[in-house]
């Protein structure tokens, strides 16, 4: 049997595996997420959680750039308002990051075992469709030629002002492959997107599937 693992869950796994992701907080209600919107900076990012949504951006489930509270509750009567027919479990308030997308995930194939992905990520991850593969265990020279199979490599010396560290990239997908491998539990891992900003990798959406 499988599930989605839970907000929760994913937080304490990224922290076991020291894999850093942006500030949140999650929340139940409007009153609350007003109140959790003060320990963070802005602008902010805001999102449902629910195991009934998937791509939420494609459903209009996730609000950018947020400046303030009253935009803050608009954001919020706009979601609910998108999310009508979908079980909503509570709502996540972020630090908006913004940097280079990427996506890093992987799934236990019933042929090959764990298979981690790497690619670049965001919105244009169904787009571009451009994929890195390995099956697991892998070394740190392995992943780094996984990097520099596909275009996210132009960002190691720097494509249209920004610039991606190929030393820090490196370290965090090995992270996430210590991680697919070793958490037997792990049925498919989805981090989009990771945001990358010179040497700052962090993980700005996750989604874990559980077999319980």
């Amino acid at each position: 049997m499988t599930r989605l693992a839970t907000e929760e869950e994913i937080e304490a796994l990224l922290k076991r595996y020291r894999i850093p992701h942006v500030n949140e907080v999650c929340a139940k209600d409007l009153p609350r997420l007003l109140n959790a919107s003060r320990k963070l900076p802005t602008p902010w990012v805001l999102k449902i959680i629910s195991r009934d949504a998937t791509h939420k951006t494609d459903k209009g489930l996730v609000k950018l750039n947020i400046h303030n509270e009253n935009e803050l509750k608009k954001a919020f009567a706009t979601i609910q308002k998108k999310a009508k027919g979908i079980r909503i479990e509570g709502y996540v308030i972020q630090e908006q990051k913004n940097g280079v997308e990427f996506i890093v995930g992987g799934k236990v194939d019933p042929v090959f075992g764990n298979v981690l992905v790497f690619g670049l990520g965001g919105l244009f991850v169904e787009l571009i469709k451009e994929r890195s593969l390995r099956i697991l265990p892998i070394d740190e020279k392995e992943v780094r030629t996984m990097l520099r199979e596909t275009k996210a490599s132009a960002f190691f010396t720097g494509y249209r002002n920004q610039w991606v560290s190929e030393d820090a990239l490196a370290a965090f997908v090995m992270k996430a492959a210590h991680m697919l491998y070793h958490e037997e539990r792990i049925m498919e891992l989805d981090f989009n997107p990771v945001i990358a900003r010179e040497r700052e990798i962090l993980v700005a959406d996750a989604r874990i599937v559980w077999n319980d």
